[in-house]
């Protein structure tokens, strides 16, 4: 996360989902997603250990560009629009543990711009690097009093059929 007063560190997990590629022409092409991803942070204080997480179907809409000339390497960037599915806010310590649904006190979309590079192996495979700056604060402000922002690095493959 990011924003003025989150704490806590980055915590990996995973996104799956599909996409479609339009060339638009030599240069450029246009690739809208679906994706799954699982986003989140983790903190640990002594024995105090705190997880954080939301599940969101984000809907990427990418323009792609080739990068000096060359028909592998693309930059990758465009706007981010995610649906929050779930969120979970669990504690465990010496004394025990607990989960809560957090859901209630967040937002149910996001807004992001996603950025990144892609590398093309062959016309089937791909590997991609994608960071997604968040744009909308993911709290209600009504319930928590947070800047929150999803800031999500990506790492990707992916297989095209």
């Amino acid at each position: 996360m990011g924003g003025d007063d989150p704490e806590g560190d980055a915590k990996a997990s995973f996104h799956l989902g599909g996409f479609v590629t339009f060339q638009l022409n030599r240069n450029f092409e246009f690739q809208p997603e679906l994706v799954y991803s699982q986003q989140g942070t983790k903190s640990k204080e002594g024995d105090y250990e705190e997880k954080f997480k939301a599940n969101y179907l984000n809907i990427p809409l990418l323009f792609k560009a080739k990068m000096f000339g060359s028909e592998h390497l693309k930059a990758v960037a465009g706007p981010q629009i995610g649906i929050l599915l779930n969120s979970e806010l669990s504690a465990s310590a010496s004394t025990g543990e607990g989960e809560m649904d957090f859901k209630k006190y967040m937002t149910d979309l996001d807004f992001a711009l996603a950025m990144g590079l892609e590398y093309d192996i062959n016309d089937r495979l791909s590997f991609s690097a994608r960071y997604n700056w968040g744009l909308s604060e993911i709290f209600d402000q009504d319930n928590v009093e947070s800047d929150a922002k999803n800031s999500v690095f990506q790492i990707g493959i992916s297989f095209t059929l």
